[in-house]
């Protein structure tokens, strides 16, 4: 496209000679078999022997994997991994440089690298995301996927003119300045901003998963079973609560509990359902239901029957537990 918009504004007519990889087509332009080549990146070796135009589209490098593969976040979590990369690739030097623990994986020309990593003989391969897009878009299969971003070296194209042409780049840079930004951004669009993401790898994850809904359903038997038996025991307590009240209330006198606590507090716990009939009108009076049997209680606790009154005798039997309260 952009060579369609720098011939159209040059007068130019283009004949388009077809190459079946980059090293191909670089071999034919230093020969001067051909004059110009668009979408080319610069490198420091290719600039020895060819003349570039100013930049006129830039895109990010990405990380290519298999999508049954673990996940790379960035270059330097490749470390120790296979990485596949074409002989002319532009990062190739970059990469050997400043990652040198990664093992590089010589690539046949084109999609040779991420080929090698759909069959796996490679860990990753290193592309430019506009050709990335077009080998996973182009792969029913789903095997590829784009697993991170390559933030240090932007991948900018250029055109590129063997030495006899070199003269057309700077027509070549005029005729790029001049396409407007709709345009440009139209382009882009189309060939660049289009993210390509494959399928789900349910080969990949479906172990995992079953593993995981298993433990789940596991999970979630234990916690029935676990709850039936919390509501059996429960509901065990509780009849063996109404059954011990029971008997309390059927016993003649009072049953009652307090419980001394450790700073000298008394605290009423229970007492049975004979506290009116045993103790008579007052109690609701009374700080508490010891003192009122304390307080009818004469000093040598005798039981001295009279008419119409009645004096308690008090047993209790207290224990203390480990927490330092004192139950009676």
């Amino acid at each position: 496209d952009y060579t369609v918009q720098v011939a159209a504004r040059l007068g130019l007519a283009v004949d388009v000679v077809p190459f079946d990889s980059v090293a191909k087509m670089l071999d034919a332009l230093r020969e001067g078999r051909i004059h110009l080549a668009p979408l080319l990146t610069r490198t420091p070796e290719r600039a020895k022997d060819l003349a570039f135009s100013d930049p006129y589209l830039e895109m990010p490098y990405h990380v290519i994997a298999r999508s049954d593969a673990p996940m790379y976040w960035d270059l330097a979590s490749l470390r120790g991994k296979r990485l596949a990369l074409t002989a002319q690739h532009p990062l190739r030097e970059f990469l050997a440089s400043r990652y040198p623990e990664i093992q590089i994986i010589d690539a046949a020309p084109g999609d040779g690298a991420m080929d090698l990593v759909a069959s796996g003989g490679a860990d990753a391969a290193v592309e430019a995301k506009l050709y990335a897009n077009l080998r996973i878009n182009s792969d029913n299969n789903g095997q590829l996927r784009q697993v991170a971003r390559v933030d240090e070296i932007p991948a900018q194209f250029h055109f590129a003119a063997s030495h006899e042409a070199a003269g057309l780049i700077p027509l070549i840079n005029r005729a790029l300045a001049d396409i407007p930004t709709t345009e440009r951004d139209r382009l882009y669009r189309r060939w660049v901003a289009v993210d390509v993401r494959p399928g789900f790898a349910w080969r990949r994850w479906a172990p995992l998963i079953a593993t995981g809904a298993t433990a789940l359903l596991l999970l979630a038997a234990i916690s029935v079973w676990w709850m039936r038996r919390l509501h059996r025991e429960v509901a065990r307590r509780g009849q063996a609560e109404q059954r011990l009240l029971a008997v309390a209330n059927s016993l003649p006198g009072l049953v009652f509990q307090y419980i001394t606590t450790a700073d000298g507090k008394l605290v009423q716990r229970y007492f049975s359902e004979a506290v009116d009939d045993f103790l008579g009108p007052g109690l609701a009076d009374a700080p508490s239901l010891f003192e009122a049997v304390a307080s009818r209680t004469p000093p040598a606790q005798a039981v001295t029957a009279r008419p119409g009154r009645a004096w308690p005798d008090r047993v209790s039997r207290p224990c203390q537990p480990q927490d330092g309260t004192l139950h009676w």
